[in-house]
């Protein structure tokens, strides 16, 4: 008896593992590509293009489109670049890493000192004598001081701006894997209201946003 419990017991945990390997993979998504991100983007920007938009919609899925573009996945060898707010819905997890380099030079200007010099006059009883005199008088002299400059030199990882691994969307946004960029919740509504307007591959488009109920015919 004791030996069917540990047997079934066995046979229940491999079943369950079956299933639950199962699932995942099923749940895993293909990795996009980032020149498929593109053609991605670049499919909604066509159907944006040729949909009667509300003004709202229009300000909405537009406006997002040309801040996406500005900021899109690089293709395979390339670095996305941060600059001076140009991507404004990627933040970068770390500062930027850079060495220092160290160098002296000579700085010269030019400075008011006082000096003295010593003549010679007539002097005493019916100017029969010669005594000194010390006259003092200011001059311009050249003085030179060594100055330390500092030069930040961003380590290789970083000389293409912030390395895409330490890439996250900035506070409002949310990552679209297969645009591979952010986008705000107000883009994705109108995104879904927009596709939802076509048939054909705008409905496989819609899956991009989460909308699993609607058949995508190039899935036949």
């Amino acid at each position: 008896m004791a030996r069917n419990i540990g047997a079934l017991a066995i046979i229940g945990s491999l079943l369950i593992i079956t299933i639950a390997a199962s699932m995942t993979k099923m749940e895993e998504k293909p990795v996009v590509s980032n020149e498929e991100a593109k053609k991605n983007l670049e499919m909604i920007e066509y159907y944006a293009n040729k949909t009667e938009l509300t003004p709202y919609e229009s300000y909405i899925i537009k406006t997002g489109i040309k801040r996406m573009k500005r900021a899109v996945a690089p293709v395979e060898g390339e670095k996305l670049e941060i600059v001076g707010g140009r991507n404004d819905h990627w933040c970068c997890k770390e500062d930027p890493v850079v060495g220092k380099n160290y160098s002296t030079r000579s700085v010269g200007e030019l400075v008011m000192v006082t000096r003295s010099r010593r003549r010679f006059t007539r002097c005493g009883f019916g100017g029969w004598e010669r005594c000194s005199v010390d006259v003092t008088y200011l001059s311009q002299e050249m003085k030179y001081k060594s100055v330390l400059d500092t030069l930040e030199i961003p380590q290789a990882e970083w000389v293409h701006g912030c390395p895409e691994e330490k890439l996250f969307c900035c506070r409002g946004f949310i990552l679209n894997a297969d645009v591979k960029n952010c986008m705000t919740q107000a883009e994705v509504d109108s995104l879904i209201t927009m596709l939802s307007r076509h048939g054909g591959e705008a409905l496989c488009l819609m899956r991009m946003f989460g909308v699993l109920d609607r058949e995508c015919p190039l899935q036949k």
